[in-house]
């Protein structure tokens, strides 16, 4: 029986790789990445805020943060990028608002004393319009002009990645900043936009004895990574909510490029900004898509906020901190990152534990991983109506991953699932 790779975003990439792929970190081989919005997470809306809240996210098997940059940003609501979190000021120095450098080692360091990893995500090829080098060295830039056609001209801002001696300011701030401080990974954002000589600098300028995770989110796959962000995902779960799905449209066969390993999220902090909250975007929907992200191969991801559940946008300029008023989503998440960090058959690094399917429906997501004894089953239903299906295997002595009922299924009998159901069952509690 053949694998699947389920690369939902139809990611394209050469099968002819130009470097060897990096060593991936051992320690991720059962991460679940919760990405973190300093400036909203939490009532003091710095950097302290968070060191408090690490014993609930570790409750939820959280075991790797992500946050976004600590750097002094511009000014909210720029005509230029006004809400993305790369509209920066500084690539060195921390905001003050979030706090000082030693909150940031006391963060990095309490993360460590808990067995949590964390990462820092950066963007290297762009800035907010008022970063001094905007006056100082606008060589640095791809444009200097401020508006054509009169619209906001977006190469103002864009950084000449070209220019050798902005590129080795970038190199300095960057191995600088995590020689200093022991992250112990970052999520580079726009790789495809960096010379490859340069990126290539910027991949080796970093090592740990555990591993510097190097994980990427462009729209591309980029050479040189541990992870790269499965960046179509969203698109099509919009079909899905909107259409429905057949399932030849997910079932993409392994070949040589199958185990890409991969961020898989319903929603990341910028596609929250564009498009409202996961609930929002998918209000009858949005749970299933989650339990597609936690069973695809590679690292879950998951929005601050997410787990409440969050019904409203989470801008990044607000003043205040995003409302944790609901919490009845929280024990639907801690059952999928508790799964992914005990059972085997999930764990990334493994080529054995791919995906394969176990039913010939058209309409019915049916797939087992597995690893040695260790097993978990999805049965997703992609549409929007009752449908029946069988499956080829037996099942017996497994549990419903969320409520821990023992369930029994036996091959070849009907079995049915309501419109857009999902369930998930393991052998592992």
């Amino acid at each position: 029986m053949k694998y699947l790779t389920l690369l939902l975003g139809f990611l394209y990439v050469s099968c002819e790789q130009s470097n060897p792929l990096p060593t991936i970190p051992e320690w991720t081989k059962n991460s679940t990445i919760y990405e973190i919005m300093p400036r909203q997470y939490s009532e003091t809306k710095n950097l302290k805020g968070i060191t408090l809240e690490l014993d609930r996210i570790k409750s939820f098997f959280f075991n790797t943060i992500v946050i976004l940059p600590l750097f002094e940003r511009d000014e909210a609501g720029n005509a230029f990028n006004p809400v993305s979190p790369f509209a920066l000021k500084s690539f060195n120095q921390i905001d003050p608002n979030l706090g000082k450098d030693k909150d940031l080692e006391e963060l990095i360091d309490s993360v460590h004393s808990k067995g949590l990893k964390i990462l820092m995500e950066w963007n290297l090829s762009v800035t907010g319009p008022n970063h001094p080098w905007r006056i100082e060295n606008p060589e640095y830039y791809k444009s200097d002009t401020k508006i054509i056609d009169k619209r906001y001209n977006q190469d103002y801002i864009k950084l000449n990645l070209e220019n050798k001696s902005l590129q080795s300011k970038l190199y300095k701030s960057y191995k600088d900043f995590f020689m200093k401080f022991k992250f112990d990974g970052v999520v580079l954002y726009d790789c495809n936009l960096y010379p490859s000589d340069f990126l290539n600098k910027i991949q080796t300028a970093v090592n740990r004895k555990d591993g510097f995770a190097l994980m990427e989110h462009s729209s591309t796959i980029t050479n040189g990574f541990h992870y790269h962000s499965n960046s179509g995902l969203y698109q099509r779960f919009q079909k899905i909510d909107s259409e429905g799905s057949n399932i030849d449209e997910l079932n993409i066969i392994v070949d040589s490029c199958s185990n890409i390993p991969l961020l898989n999220y319903v929603q990341d902090n910028l596609i929250n900004e564009r498009h409202g909250s996961d609930v929002n975007a998918f209000y009858n929907t949005y749970k299933y898509f989650h339990t597609l992200t936690f069973f695809l191969p590679g690292i879950q991801w998951i929005l601050n906020g997410q787990e409440g559940p969050q019904f409203e946008r989470i801008s990044i300029f607000s003043s205040h901190p995003f409302s944790r008023q609901y919490k009845f989503n929280n024990d639907f998440y801690r059952s999928m990152a508790m799964q992914k960090f005990k059972n085997p058959a999930l764990w990334n690094l493994d080529t054995t534990n791919l995906p394969v399917r176990i039913s010939n429906s058209k309409e019915v997501l049916a797939l087992e991983r597995k690893s040695g004894n260790y097993s978990i089953v999805m049965l997703f239903n992609l549409t929007n109506k009752v449908v029946q299906f069988q499956i080829d295997k037996d099942y017996s002595n497994y549990y419903e991953i969320f409520n821990k009922v023992p369930v029994n299924f036996i091959k070849n009998t009907d079995l049915q699932l309501g419109p857009f159901q999902s369930l998930l069952f393991s052998n592992v509690l």
